[in-house]
C-alpha cells in the first residue's frame, strides 16, 4: 500500500512537472519567482531593488495559462496541501480576476518603493530683471497663442513683433541721419570759424555760434539726439532676449529640447552644422554693406572706420559664438534678417520719399576723405603739436622768470 501511494504521488509530481514545462507556465514561473524574490529582498537594505518588466505581447492562450497556473497550479509554501490539478478550460472568470488583482498589487507595491528621478531643471522664479521678464513674455505667448507650434516659432514671432513695433522709430532715426549728413558740412564750417578766433572767443561769439547752430538744426529739421533714441530704446530688449535665451535651457529643458525646427531640433544645444552662426554672420555683414553709404555720408573717415569694425565683427562672431545654444541664434538670425531687409527697404526710392529720407550728400570739394590710418595719423600729429606748443610756453615762462 505504501509503495502504491508513493507511486501515485510520484506520478502526480511528474504530471505537475510536465504541465509546468509549457511555454506559458515557464514564463509565469520565472516571472512570479522574480516577484517573490524581489518582495523578499525589499526587506534587506543592502540589496539593490530591480523592477521586473511587465509581460506584454502575450496571446490569449498564454494569458489563460498564466491565470490558471497562478491561481491553481503553483504549490504553496506552508503546511497546506497542494491544490488539485485543474483543466484550464474550467477556470472561472473570478479566479482569473483574482490572479490579475494579485499580480497588479505586487507591481503597484514595487512602483511605490521605486526610487524617483529628480528633475535637472532649475526652478524658474522670475524677478524684475529684464531677462526674466522676457522669458515670462515668451512663455505666455507660447502657452496662450502658439501652444501647438515649436518654441523656435515663438522666439521668431516675438522678435518680429518687436521689430515691427520699432520700425517707425528706426524710420525716424534714418530720416534724421540723412538730414544730419546734409547739414554736417555747414556745421563744420561754423565750428572751424569759431576755432579760428582762438583766444579772441568771448561770450558773445559763443552765444552767436549757439544761435546759428540752433537755426541750422531747425532749417534741416533734425536733432542730434534723435540718432540715439532707436538704439537706446531697442537695446534693453535685445540684450534681455540674449541673456534670457542663453539661460533658458537651465529653466525649461523639457520645452526647448524638442522646440527647434529642421536640423536644429534641440534649442538647448549648439547648431550641429554651424549653419545658424554662419547665417547670422552673413545677414549682419549684408546689413553693414547695404547701409555703409549712409554711415559714411556725414563723415567719410569715421564712417569707413565703423564699416570696417562691423565687417570684422561679422567674421569674428562665428568662432566666438558658435557654442551658444540654438535658441540664441534663432533670435539673432531673425533679428539680423529683419535689419538686412530694413536696410534694403530704406534704399528704395519710393520708400525714401514716403518717409522723408534724403539721398546721401555728394562729397564737398576739398573735403578730407582719407582712410582710418590717415585719420589716426592726423590725430597723433595734432596731439604732438599741442604738446610741443605747451612745452614751448613753459620754457618761455621759465626764461622770463630767470631774466
Amino acid at each position: 500500500m505504501i509503495r502504491s501511494a508513493s507511486y501515485r504521488l510520484a506520478s502526480s509530481q511528474r504530471a505537475r512537472s510536465f504541465q509546468l514545462s509549457s511555454p506559458s507556465s515557464l514564463l509565469l514561473k520565472s516571472y512570479t519567482g522574480a516577484l517573490a524574490s524581489d518582495a523578499l529582498d525589499r526587506r534587506r537594505p543592502d540589496v539593490v531593488h530591480l523592477h521586473p518588466a511587465p509581460i506584454t505581447n502575450t496571446s490569449s492562450h498564454h494569458r489563460a495559462s498564466i491565470r490558471y497556473m497562478s491561481s491553481n497550479s503553483l504549490p504553496s509554501f506552508g503546511s497546506k496541501p497542494i491544490a488539485p490539478e485543474l483543466d484550464p478550460s474550467n477556470i472561472t472568470n473570478d479566479a482569473a480576476a483574482h490572479a490579475e488583482t494579485a499580480i497588479s498589487s505586487v507591481l503597484h507595491a514595487a512602483d511605490l518603493t521605486a526610487p524617483t528621478t529628480t528633475a535637472t531643471a532649475i526652478p524658474f522664479e522670475p524677478t524684475s530683471w529684464p531677462s526674466d521678464q522676457v522669458l515670462v513674455l515668451l512663455n505666455y505667448i507660447h502657452e496662450h497663442a502658439l501652444y501647438d507650434h515649436p518654441y523656435a516659432i515663438t522666439i521668431g514671432i516675438t522678435t518680429l513683433a518687436f521689430r515691427i513695433l520699432m520700425f517707425p522709430l528706426f524710420a525716424l532715426g534714418q530720416r534724421n541721419a540723412s538730414r544730419m549728413a546734409h547739414m554736417q558740412p555747414e556745421l563744420k564750417q561754423m565750428k572751424e570759424a569759431l576755432d579760428a578766433m582762438g583766444s579772441r572767443v568771448d561770450i558773445q561769439a559763443q552765444q552767436r555760434y549757439m544761435n546759428q547752430t540752433k537755426a541750422l538744426f531747425k532749417r534741416y529739421d533734425c536733432n542730434p539726439l534723435m540718432g540715439l533714441v532707436p538704439p537706446l530704446v531697442s537695446a534693453p530688449f535685445f540684450i534681455s532676449m540674449f541673456l534670457g535665451l542663453k539661460n533658458a535651457p537651465d529653466y525649461f529643458p523639457e520645452v526647448l529640447t524638442e522646440g527647434g525646427l529642421y536640423w536644429f531640433m534641440d534649442l538647448t544645444q549648439p547648431d550641429p552644422y554651424m549653419a545658424l552662426p554662419i547665417l547670422s554672420a552673413i545677414t549682419f555683414l549684408g546689413m553693414t554693406e547695404v547701409g555703409k553709404e549712409q554711415m559714411m555720408a556725414s563723415d567719410p573717415a569715421r564712417g569707413r572706420m565703423m564699416v570696417n569694425v562691423f565687417r570684422a565683427m561679422a567674421i569674428a562672431m562665428v568662432p566666438f559664438t558658435m557654442n551658444f545654444n540654438a535658441g540664441v541664434f534663432v533670435y539673432w538670425t531673425v533679428n539680423n534678417t529683419w535689419s538686412f531687409g530694413q536696410a534694403v527697404l530704406f534704399k528704395n526710392g519710393a520708400v525714401k520719399r514716403a518717409l522723408g529720407i534724403w539721398d546721401p550728400p555728394k562729397p564737398v570739394p576739398g573735403q578730407d576723405t582719407g582712410n582710418i590710418m590717415d585719420e589716426v595719423q592726423k590725430m597723433m600729429s595734432k596731439k604732438v603739436e599741442e604738446t610741443n606748443a605747451l612745452a614751448a610756453e613753459r620754457v618761455k615762462a621759465h626764461n622770463d622768470m630767470v631774466s
